[in-house]
């Protein structure tokens, strides 16, 4: 592998990783996102499920649920949290 792969890299646990995520970066259009839907997203090279709750807040959480992995975009949300499909 490249050694220099790091430098550009903005996987997890690489220096540029590391630094970008230090910054907010826009990653989803916001009128897109409609109140009690989710959506799956990759942000440098991680997946997660935005989602916009009943207060209209929009939340970014991890892409699969911690009991079940399952893809939590294809559950549904209740109040201002998203439940799995189990």
């Amino acid at each position: 592998m490249d050694e220099n792969l790091e430098l550009w890299s903005t996987k997890p646990g690489t220096p540029a990783g590391q630094y970008m995520r230090l910054f907010w970066h826009p990653v989803y259009v916001a009128e897109n996102l409609k109140a009690g839907k989710a959506a799956p997203v990759r942000i440098m090279s991680e997946d997660f499920t935005l989602y916009r709750g009943e207060d209209r807040q929009a939340y970014a959480v991890a892409f699969r649920c911690a009991h079940r992995f399952t893809q939590l975009s294809v559950g549904w949300v209740e109040g201002n949290c998203i439940r799995c499909r189990y």
